[in-house]
């Protein structure tokens, strides 16, 4: 679960960190800041094109945070697997193979 929060906050720091359109009001900007949903809800109070960059900015934003999520999740996965192959390569299972108890 703490792994899980840990990338949830990655993709919201990510996300809250990108730029608005100019002319973008500051509350709009602020409720695009807050989730994706906001940002599309937001968008419906400005011309169609600034709402529109908003979307496209926010979507950017939204897809960019999942990606760096997904890539600090894959490089602790690589480095646990690593880490465990070094702590474990010279261990050997003792009394034969592990049997199952119902």
């Amino acid at each position: 679960a703490l792994g899980i929060a840990l990338l949830g906050s990655i993709v919201t720091g990510v996300y809250r960190g990108f730029a608005t359109p100019a002319g973008t009001p500051g509350p709009v900007a602020d409720a695009a800041h807050e989730s994706l949903g906001g940002a599309v809800e937001a968008a419906s109070e400005l011309p169609a094109r600034t709402g529109a960059e908003l979307v496209a900015a926010a979507q950017r934003a939204f897809v960019d945070g999942l990606h760096t999520a997904s890539s600090v999740g894959a490089l602790v996965l690589v480095a646990t697997a690593v880490a465990a192959w070094f702590l474990l390569r010279g261990q050997r299972l003792e009394g034969g193979a592990a049997t199952a108890h119902p």
